[in-house]
């Protein structure tokens, strides 16, 4: 998979100029995240916003996972895959390439964002965790960058096609290493794991300010 280019952060810097003038977006981030290394990014998904504005949050390129159905697409699907460094997943299966490919970019140094929920959320409430990405962060060790996203469910929830122009913000918290990294690797670890990830973003969210 090729490195972000031109048309990568030429695309980042339009969206956030959308977003910031047509959702007013504000971005915080903790002191402590260093932008010289490498990070698993997990935050919550409330719309299909989450994931552009994941991008231009970061100040370094992420991958994103996507549908292995949009991978497929003519133009577009290539420009996801080479230009915007997404990783196409087979959902509702074992997608056991994609997973190497996550550890893959993440012990080579490379940011990727995911959404521990796997889906949006329909009422606008945190859902549980899957274990799959705590697998991930066990295998890779990674150290994790959680991150908050206020207000995509009102902008444009699952059942919207059309953007609102409300408010939104997003709050990078602090990283950090899970100590059950120490333990030994079963699926309730991996559970255990995922479940930290979103106590952490619900920690954010009760001290963000919108």
């Amino acid at each position: 998979m090729s490195g972000f280019g031109l048309i990568y952060y030429i695309s980042r810097y339009l969206v956030y100029a959308f977003c910031k003038m047509y959702f007013r977006l504000s971005i915080t981030y903790h002191a402590s995240i260093d932008w010289d290394k490498n990070y698993l990014v997990v935050a919550n998904h409330a719309s299909f916003l989450d994931p552009p504005l994941l991008g231009v949050g970061m100040k370094k390129g992420v991958h994103f996972l996507a549908k292995y159905e949009l991978s497929k697409v003519p133009i577009w699907g290539k420009l996801m895959v080479r230009k915007f460094g997404t990783v196409p997943v087979r959902r509702g299966k074992g997608d056991i390439q994609a997973l190497k490919s996550i550890i893959s970019l993440l012990k080579g140094g490379g940011n990727v964002a995911v959404f521990p929920e796997g889906t949006r959320t329909l009422d606008g409430k945190f859902r549980k965790p899957r274990p799959g990405i705590g697998m991930v962060a066990y295998q890779t060790q990674a150290t994790i960058l959680p991150v908050y996203i206020h207000n995509t469910f009102h902008a444009m929830p699952k059942s919207s096609n059309i953007p609102r122009p409300v408010k939104v913000s997003m709050h990078f918290g602090k990283p950090y290493r899970p100590s059950a990294y120490n333990k030994e690797k079963s699926k309730e670890l991996y559970q255990e794991i995922a479940e930290e990830m979103m106590e952490k973003i619900k920690e954010i969210s009760r001290s963000a300010p919108s």
